[in-house]
């Protein structure tokens, strides 16, 4: 009778070891979770408003019946969109530009608007320039023409 009162308080204490390690294996990525530099995440942060920002303004609509996505792909196309007497490269970039500046300069967010097309980049809207080393949002699009058209978005603080 002993044996078996031994054999499980062996199982019971092993169990309790078990789940002490997984507690300290929790709290040690828990904290340096909590320790990792505010620039990694603010660096993160600005990719992820970059690339969906790019996202949303890729597919809104314009008082053109086309998208500003659809409008860029034709400027790097064949221009056929024109609306209220203004080509679809300077209606892209007007709504662009608006849209920027009611948004990230709004926020005091550094950002860089660039549209590169056959390996020609063209910076759109500016806002405190960033670093270099900052990481885009990106975006490739198609156009009827076949050339490469690119949309990027830096933002910075």
């Amino acid at each position: 009778m002993l044996r078996s009162t031994t054999k499980n308080g062996q199982v019971e204490i092993i169990g309790l070891v078990v789940i002490v390690m997984v507690l300290i294996v929790a709290g040690y990525f828990g904290i340096r979770l909590m320790i990792s530099s505010p620039r990694q995440r603010n660096e993160y942060a600005n990719i992820q408003l970059a690339t969906n920002f790019v996202n949303a303004l890729l597919r809104t609509s314009t008082d053109c019946k086309a998208t500003v996505g659809e409008l860029f792909s034709d400027c790097a196309s064949f221009e056929d969109i024109h609306c209220d007497g203004k080509s679809s490269c300077e209606k892209a970039e007007e709504v662009s530009r608006e849209i920027l500046a009611s948004t990230l300069r709004e926020w005091d967010k550094g950002y860089s608007f660039i549209v590169e097309t056959a390996g020609r980049e063209r910076v759109i809207d500016q806002n405190m320039p960033c670093d270099e080393n900052a990481m885009p949002g990106v975006f490739p699009l198609s156009t009827r023409s076949g050339k490469s058209l690119v949309v990027k978005l830096v933002v910075c603080d």
